[in-house]
């Protein structure tokens, strides 16, 4: 049995620096997609804006995930409100003006999907937006 433990562990610190390598070549991979869509976009290829705005969005929804997580960790007190009912769940308190700004872009991105990338039938959002200072 110890000696199976020890073959386990052996693995695993062997193949950590693979796998720390091959994430950042991941990463790597994704920069130089989305570089190249990025380049496209602005040569005018609607679909690599649409497939850009939508990498971007995963990037935002992952990063808000994560913060959320981490601030889920920082809080003291029980992990689980449903067995202490005395206490309050403690919900991070959004700024209203990012979470109007979110809303808002999140409409010109389905706007965008529907109208299959048709910047000017969308333009009623980007206005929104510029009115409500998001940029």
């Amino acid at each position: 049995m110890k000696w199976t433990q020890a073959v386990v562990i052996g693995l695993i610190v062997t193949m950590a620096p693979t796998l720390a390598r091959a994430q950042e070549e991941e990463e790597d991979r994704r920069r130089d997609y989305m570089h190249r869509l990025h380049e496209d976009c602005e040569s005018g290829d609607e679909e690599a804006c649409a497939r850009l705005d939508e990498m971007r969005e995963e990037w935002r929804e992952r990063r808000r995930r994560r913060e959320y997580e981490e601030w889920r960790r920082r809080q003291d007190g029980p992990r689980d409100y449903d067995e202490d009912q005395n206490r309050r769940r403690f919900v991070p308190q959004a700024d209203p003006k990012i979470a109007l700004c979110l809303a808002i872009e999140t409409n010109y991105n389905n706007c965008m999907r529907q109208h299959g990338g048709r910047q000017n039938e969308c333009a009623a959002w980007v206005y929104e937006l510029k009115a409500n200072k998001c940029f």
